[in-house]
């Protein structure tokens, strides 16, 4: 792989269209909970899945991603509160929002991902559930709010299972889905904080954006040592 493919100093035009147009994304389809709370949770959720090996790969840099997608995350927190306040479980809402806001405060204050695994976001997969008991009953809360409480138990071991071990996979593991189920990752280096595991001499996953950044600034000349040794090999036949 050339070592111009790890780092992209300027965006092209159409990527930078493009890169535009899903940043805007990212605080559109959270806005839509606002009128439709199904389809704005469940919606920001997707485009939350997909949207960094799409901003990675366009050449957007692994710190500013990091920046850009923790602010769009906070305001659809935000969003979500301003709507679970109408509902029957308002204060979980509220709870879960101010637990997460630790969370969020810590991760800019230290720009450490552990933060996250320590404050979870349980509010999101919450809110999911709601709204998706919420259209199972019509719009009806009586209804959708009888369905959570005669579930409790099973709906936040569910909850907690799920962001547990997404939040450890994410943020403590560094594990890249996309990598391992797709075969790709966007950038096709630090989409996921994998960049130690590929290089010489590493040990420990990142847990931090300036490791990132820092690995990112040290691929280029591992890029040159692999294509000249890539060319001596190659150049080896002919000096026989």
């Amino acid at each position: 792989m050339r070592a111009s493919t790890f780092r992209v100093t300027r965006l092209s035009r159409p990527r930078r269209a493009l890169a535009t147009l899903v940043i805007s994304l990212k605080f559109v389809v959270p806005s839509l909970m606002l009128r439709a709370p199904f389809a704005g949770a469940w919606g920001n959720y997707v485009l939350d899945v997909v949207d960094g090996d799409v901003l990675l790969e366009l050449g957007v840099p692994d710190e500013r991603y990091q920046t850009i997608d923790k602010a769009a995350d906070y305001f659809s927190y935000v969003i979500m509160l301003i709507v679970g306040l109408r509902w029957r479980i308002m204060h979980v809402v509220a709870l879960l929002f101010i637990y997460r806001t630790i969370g969020q405060a810590l991760f800019f204050r230290t720009r450490n991902e552990l933060a996250f695994v320590y404050f979870q976001n349980f509010l999101e997969p919450l809110v999911m559930v709601y709204t998706a008991l919420l259209v199972r009953h019509h719009g009806s809360e009586d209804g959708a709010y009888a369905t959570y409480r005669r579930h409790f138990g099973f709906i936040w071991a569910l909850i907690v299972a799920y962001k547990v071990w997404n939040e450890w996979y994410l943020h403590y593991a560094n594990i890249d889905l996309s990598e391992r189920l797709l075969g790709f990752t966007g950038g096709g280096v630090d989409g996921a904080g994998k960049l130690d595991q590929s290089l010489p001499g590493s040990a420990a996953p990142v847990r931090s954006v300036q490791d990132r950044a820092r690995l990112a600034s040290d691929l280029p000349q591992h890029g040159r040592l692999f294509s000249n040794h890539t060319e001596t090999l190659l150049r080896r036949p002919t000096e026989i």
